[in-house]
């Protein structure tokens, strides 16, 4: 049996010395082997038109590479067959975390070089979690982190015109509630066409977010009304887009938030700005599985 070091220098890239179970890999036509991302980096040769297309050379030999390339599928199996560490899928990204394959796949998941999507269904910027903090806070100006010690939910006061109705998209301001917990969630208020919708997102993974239920209030400026929704908590990998087409959050039509609305304690500078009435939204979870938290 060959040692582990052994079948490592046989089936790693021999470019960026990676083993990653998501790549392919190609080979040159003699035999050179080269991971997918590695492949894709290599600028092609010559002219590019339909009659001539550009070719890849081989950065081990003057070789050039089948278009397309032939598929090392030898090593694809090994990588799948052989109990080895292997890399997180993120590596190019950044992740310097080795494991075997079983533990791997629970990492990539909660990995924090994973991309996505920005909480504010209005910024379409696509970034890694890590980097979520940052990406707010520099380009969502307007946003406000709120440090919750003590308080188990959260109250945002969104300001309204008198053509609210008419705007058929708007994202209100962006909210990092970092939990007492110790966990961050990002309560969303948002409206498209002629419905206003409102959620939580959670700062994990699908399981993290299943861990905790929401609950999202509003009520009227009588305190003689309130609608109330009591479901998930969305993970950070969901576009908000998804939640509303998946409607499993607090929906309200403009005639709902018209009869919700309060005009008062709209202060002087918000009136000027042409604000002149609000809607109150209580956000707040738990978890489902420990009633002692």
């Amino acid at each position: 049996m060959m040692e582990a070091s052994m079948i490592k220098n046989m089936i790693q890239c021999p470019f960026c010395f990676i083993i990653s179970t998501n790549m392919k890999f190609f080979s040159c036509k003699n035999s050179h082997k080269i991971c997918e991302h590695c492949f894709n980096q290599i600028k092609p040769l010559g002219p590019t038109n339909r009659k001539t297309p550009a070719r890849q050379k081989c950065p081990q030999g003057d070789c050039l590479y089948s278009n397309p390339p032939f598929r090392n599928v030898e090593i694809e199996e090994m990588i799948r067959n052989y109990e080895l560490e292997v890399n997180c899928k993120y590596y190019h990204d950044g992740c310097q975390v080795l494991d075997l394959r079983a533990a791997m796949a629970e990492h990539e998941g909660k990995c924090g070089c994973r991309e996505v999507t920005c909480p504010n269904s209005e910024c379409d910027t696509r970034l890694q979690v890590r980097q979520i903090f940052n990406h707010i806070k520099e380009t969502h100006k307007d946003a406000v982190v709120r440090e919750d010690k003590e308080s188990s939910d959260f109250s945002l006061t969104c300001l309204l015109k008198n053509n609210f109705q008419e705007r058929e998209a708007s994202a209100w301001i962006t909210i990092i509630w970092n939990h007492k917990n110790g966990q961050s969630f990002f309560p969303i208020f948002e409206k498209r066409n002629r419905s206003w919708f409102a959620w939580i997102f959670i700062l994990g993974n699908e399981e993290e977010a299943a861990r905790w239920e929401s609950s999202i209030k509003i009520r009227d400026a009588e305190n003689k009304s309130q609608l109330e929704f009591c479901g998930p908590v969305f993970p950070i990998d969901m576009k908000g887009t998804e939640v509303m087409e998946k409607m499993k959050c607090l929906a309200l039509s403009d005639k709902q938030v018209d009869m919700m609305k309060s005009e008062e304690g709209i202060q002087d500078e918000e009136m000027e700005r042409g604000f002149n009435s609000k809607i109150i939204i209580t956000y707040d979870v738990k978890l489902i599985k420990d009633e002692g938290f």
